[in-house]
């Protein structure tokens, strides 16, 4: 029996661009990111199932958006798995990322940054988007037992959403 892999793709949330001595790594979210993200939050646990796992940049804006999430879901913030190679990472960075992900787990986050998560939305589904907005969740089932057999184009859309398609 196949175990489907399911493979939710954030976006950080609204970042914060006051502050100009900060680090782009260092840059909080906005107001509108954290409201954003409490949001998003809240219609995740009400459409689908807790991440086994979350994986994210360890950059603050992407941090505080995956804590944001996790508080969500109940997730305990020990086990968000933080990689500093997911910040500026290429698509082939952020596939072989997720074709390492532990089997044991079929329900992975992974929080990061554009153009890396609109790219591999892309890549793994059949459908293309320019942009994910920040705070963005596309949601991808796969029908594989094995994160390593992940391949282009067999995603199947299970979710996609942002906080402007919600206030419009």
């Amino acid at each position: 029996m196949v175990r489907a892999k399911t493979l939710f793709l954030v976006r950080h949330a609204k970042s914060s661009w006051k502050g100009p001595t900060l680090s782009d790594h260092a840059r909080p979210l906005n107001k509108r990111g954290k409201r954003d993200v409490v949001l998003m939050g809240k219609r995740l646990v009400g459409l689908l199932e807790s991440p086994e796992l979350i994986v994210c940049s360890s950059a603050t804006r992407a941090a505080v958006t995956a804590r944001a999430i996790a508080d969500a879901y109940e997730y305990s913030h020990d086990k968000i798995v933080f990689d500093d190679a997911i910040y500026g990472a290429s698509l082939k960075r952020l596939i072989d990322l997720v074709r390492s992900f532990t089997e044991r787990c079929d329900r992975v986050m992974l929080v990061g940054h554009n153009p890396g998560i609109t790219e591999a939305f892309n890549c793994l589904s059949k459908l293309e988007v320019s942009n994910i907005p920040t705070c963005g969740v596309a949601v991808l089932h796969f029908d594989s037992d094995s994160w390593s057999d992940i391949a282009e184009g067999k995603g199947k859309i299970a979710h996609y959403d942002y906080p402007k398609r919600i206030s419009n």
